[in-house]
């Protein structure tokens, strides 16, 4: 059975983008701390380092059965599954995101970008879709959401892929592209970029700037002016990343927001969507 006291090995202050900020009304923060409390306990199962894949997936059974049950004896799970029945949401909301954990505990390896856009739309896209729900959005919100969300889990994927490589052997950069700009994969692991990984990274940027020109009309669909200010903060956090992985060094260092690009993107994300609130659908 899945232990009740898990280690939670992250934080919401691990996370470089915002969850559930104090911009969200006070009705939906149980909601999406119950959401996140229990996806962080299933993504420490498919991370830890010292559970057989075996193991981990057996873990992952229990904790979705334990949630899809209600099993009163796993509280963080059978929490959740009231708080979705008071909110009128689907349990898929939550069984998604196991089909993304359990490829992570097996170590999937991508072979073609199609399969890690597959991957995100289980994983953060189906977060995305959580809070639209929550919302009581329109589901013609989920395809920027997607787009939105899929972007920001590549953009942690290359921050991470050193780290990813040298604690859990895991790395979701496709080999197609690894191909493309000859780059070993074990070349992912030396202290600085070579020029051929400096393309690598350029060419992925390049594809999430993409996503991001369909993610842009997400803010402008959204009804709910609090939801539509927590996406405008964070797709102009995004665009701001995204310049600083560009221009940085991803394996010589961690590469995180200071005070200031917090600053500076909540400023561009509060003029962001006062500017779009008249284009708001009726």
């Amino acid at each position: 059975m899945v232990k009740r006291d898990i280690i939670k090995n992250k934080t919401k202050s691990d996370e470089n983008f915002p969850v559930g900020s104090f911009f969200i009304p006070k009705k939906y923060r149980t909601a999406i701390c119950s959401y996140y409390n229990l996806a962080r306990i299933a993504d420490d199962i498919a991370d830890d380092c010292v559970l057989s894949d075996a193991q981990k997936l057996t873990k992952l059974e229990e904790l979705e059965q334990a949630f899809l049950n209600n099993d009163s004896n796993f509280p963080v799970a059978s929490k959740l599954k009231v708080e979705l029945f008071e909110h009128n949401l689907s349990t898929s909301l939550v069984t998604d995101l196991f089909v993304a954990f359990r490829q992570d505990a097996e170590g999937k390896k991508y072979l073609i970008w199609e399969e890690l856009l597959n991957y995100c739309s289980y994983s953060a896209a189906t977060v995305g879709r959580f809070m639209l729900a929550l919302f009581n959005e329109s589901p013609t919100t989920y395809y920027s959401s997607t787009a939105l969300c899929t972007a920001l889990q590549i953009i942690n994927h290359v921050q991470d892929v050193k780290d990813d490589l040298n604690s859990m052997g895991r790395l979701y950069i496709p080999q197609e592209l690894i191909t493309t700009h000859n780059v070993d994969a074990e070349d992912l692991r030396l202290e600085e970029e070579t020029a051929n990984i400096t393309s690598l990274k350029l060419d992925i940027m390049d594809k999430v700037d993409g996503l991001m020109e369909d993610a842009n009309l997400l803010p402008m669909i959204i009804r709910n002016y609090y939801l539509k200010l927590e996406v405008c903060i964070i797709i102009s956090l995004t665009y701001t990343m995204v310049e600083k992985i560009k221009a940085s060094d991803i394996l010589s260092k961690k590469i995180k927001f200071s005070k200031l690009d917090w600053l500076k993107s909540f400023v561009k994300g509060l003029i962001m969507s006062i500017t779009i609130k008249n284009k708001t659908l009726p």
